[in-house]
Formats: structure tokens, sequence, C-alpha cells
């Protein structure tokens, strides 16, 4: 005979000798039992698995109304299927490793579109429990230059007020991002993720990526994060959390959000003037009689940058400043806080106000190409 004790250690033992009245006691008993409790173990995981099989396969799940459900999950010990789950408030930060077709982008997809379904749904996402809201999602772009956009805006967002609402901040593919960052804009990426894994759950905002292994660089975001689900390479979805089994739900019909347009470089100035500043001033000069009657552009270069007038360094505190395909260092040569210098992104220029705030704006004319 084998026995499995509550502590999940199984034991085998010799048989028995029983009466016929024991024997038949038996026999009654087993069919009123509960299916779950007269199983010594449970069979592996199953490979495929929907949404509908989770509710089917576990009777008693424990995913809460605050919860994603994920998938199914596996004790170590007892071999007991539970629902595999998600709750912001209770887990934190989640972290996804896994290499390629491991299933990371399909766990995440599946979080964005739960999270969608339960928009409407009361929640209390926070420890102090004190905030009834709804999901929300930000989904970071997979281009380094506008991921360092969204994510450097969340961490000052955390520095100024709590959400009312439950927000999970998504990255796919941490790892590459951090890594296509340009090295001189790379640590206020850094302190941003920080920021925001670290005080973001206390306001009600939730880091939630996925990274192809251990980012050595990435070491200052994973020692906040307290849930990670790593997938290994058997077969798509199936991984381990804590030491138990899991396999995640398979994919469902999901359009990935297209790219926002950028807009016009005229459209961003307004008809207004500027200073352009790049280390190609002749090819702006063409621009001057086109567009004249959109915008008025005077391109300089750093070098000439530290030699301008009174009158143009006025107007570069007071009036736009085209940045084109420049360092950041050179925020000193005008007056700029470097730190409000985002990366560049191929084929655009970024637009700063003179309160420092930014706008992305495609290269006009053959600039663009």
């Amino acid at each position: 005979l084998h026995i499995r004790r509550p502590s999940g250690h199984l034991e085998s033992v010799y048989p028995v000798c029983v009466d016929a009245l024991t024997l038949e006691a038996a026999v009654e008993w087993r069919p009123m039992a509960r299916p779950d409790d007269d199983r010594l173990w449970w069979p592996e995981l199953p490979r495929d698995l929907s949404e509908t099989a989770v509710r089917d396969l576990v009777t008693c799940p424990q995913a809460t109304a605050d919860s994603i459900s994920l998938g199914l999950r596996q004790d170590a010990r007892t071999t007991r299927w539970s629902v595999l789950d998600y709750a912001p408030g209770r887990d934190g930060a989640l972290w996804v490793t896994g290499g390629p077709r491991a299933g990371k982008t399909t766990l995440l997809q599946n979080i964005v579109r739960s999270a969608a379904q339960l928009e409407n749904a009361p929640h209390r996402v926070t420890p102090a429990g004190d905030d009834d809201g709804s999901w929300s999602v930000l989904r970071v772009p997979a281009e380094p230059a506008l991921a360092w956009d969204v994510l450097v805006a969340a961490a000052r967002v955390c520095d100024d007020r709590h959400t009312n609402q439950a927000e999970l901040i998504i990255v796919d593919g941490l790892d590459a991002i951090v890594r296509s960052t340009p090295d001189d804009a790379l640590d206020d990426l850094m302190v941003a993720l920080e920021r925001v894994a670290r005080e973001g759950p206390g306001q009600g905002r939730f880091l939630v990526y996925s990274t192809s292994a251990d980012e050595p660089s990435l070491n200052p975001v994973t020692r906040h994060v307290r849930y990670r689900i790593e997938l290994g390479s058997r077969f798509p979805g199936r991984g381990m959390v804590g030491g138990d089994a899991v396999q995640l739900t398979a994919p469902v019909a999901f359009t990935p959000p297209d790219r926002l347009p950028l807009s016009m470089l005229s459209e961003a100035l307004r008809g207004r003037r500027a200073v352009v500043l790049t280390n190609a001033p002749e090819a702006w000069l063409g621009l001057q009689v086109s567009d004249a009657a959109l915008m008025r552009l005077e391109a300089v270069t750093p070098e000439q940058a530290i030699t301008l007038s009174d009158e143009m360094r006025r107007r570069v505190r007071e009036e736009p400043l085209v940045w084109h395909g420049v360092a950041r260092m050179a925020a000193r040569f005008v007056g700029r806080d470097v730190h409000r210098i985002p990366p560049p992104l191929e084929g655009s220029v970024v637009v700063l106000e003179a309160d420092d705030t930014y706008v992305r704006a495609t290269l006009p004319g053959t600039l663009g190409r």
C-alpha cells in the first residue's frame, strides 16, 4: 500500500488483513468521499490548457475578484492542482523569465486581456485597502526610446499622486530594451524602473515585465520583485513558481495596439519659430524656403551654441528647441537639464519646450529618409 502523509511524503506499508464487514464499510465510504481526497498523487499538468479547462479541472479555485487567472499550479509536495493567479495587491510586481517561445509574451498578453475584461469590476488593490477602483493597463512600447519616455514619465507620476485604480505597467522584453538604450540615457531609465518597482505598489502601480534571462543590470529592479514565474524550454507555457510546476493557459486571439504615429514637425511647432540643435545644419537650409510659412527655423551646432548671442540664448530659453541627433551632453551648451533630454528615435526629432516638456516629431522632407 502507498500512503501520502499530510506533509506530502509518500510511504510504502505492508497490507493488512481485514474482515468482510470492514471491507464492505470501505466500499460504501469510497463513493461518498470527494474525488480530490482519495488521490494519492495527481497526474502531470496538461500541456494544452484553456481558461475553461482551468475552471473545470480545479474544484475549488483560489482566484479572487481582484486576481487574474494565469493557469494551473501543481504543489511540489502533494501534487495537488490549484489555480495559478496574479493578484497585484497581494503579489506586487511580477517578473516572467524564459527563452524564445517559452510563453512570456503570451502570458503578458493574457494579463492585458484579462485586465480589460475586469475593467468595470471594483477592486481593492493596495495594502491599506482604501481604494476601490478599476483596472488600467499601461503598455510600454518595444522601441527603447519610446519605452524610455513611458517609464520615466511613470516614475515621475509616482512622485506626484496615488492612483485611484490598479495600474499595470506591462513591459515585454525589458532586458532587450535596457541593452538597446544609449549609455547616456541608461541611468535615468534604471532609476525610473527601480522607483516604479519600489514605490509603485504602495500607490497602486504594479510593474509586470519579462526578460529572456537574469540581466545583471536589472538587479536594482528585481530585488523589489516578490513574484517570479520561470518558464522552461520543455514546451510552451510550462515553468516553475517557488518550486511548484505551473502550466499557463494557451494564447487567445489578440491584436497588439498599433504604434501611435508621430506628429509632423510643422504641427508640433504650430507656426512658431525655433532653434535647431544639430550636427548637420546644412541639411536644414532647404527647409527655410519650402516650410517658411509653417515654421521658422535656425540651425546651429553644439559648438556654435557656445558662442550664441544674448538674443539667441533668450530664444533658446523661451522658444522651442528642436533636438536633432545631438548627444545629451550638449544640453549644457544651451542651458537645458540633461536629464530632461530623451534618447533619440530613428527618423524623428525631439521638440523641447521652455518648461522641459517635449514631444517627438517626424523629420521633415528628405531629412527623414
